[in-house]
């Protein structure tokens, strides 16, 4: 997951945490993100986490008589 944002607008929230209207957890989130990114604008997070495959039904071994005529 590529998260895209606005490096100026979160350095502002985060010196002024007053008046952003964030609480704790929303800036701890984006002072990680700010982390992350390391001066450019992106945060890429990579997700390990992924849903198990359905399995497939397994073909019949034989055709039924009754179909096969």
């Amino acid at each position: 997951m590529k998260i895209t944002f606005d490096v100026e607008r979160i350095q502002e929230a985060l010196a002024n945490p007053e008046l952003s209207g964030l609480d704790d957890v929303d800036l701890a989130v984006l002072s990680t993100c700010l982390e992350l990114a390391g001066g450019s604008n992106q945060c890429v997070l990579i997700d390990d986490t992924r849903a198990p495959k359905k399995k497939r039904k397994p073909r019949p071994s034989r055709i039924k008589r009754s179909k096969r005529k």
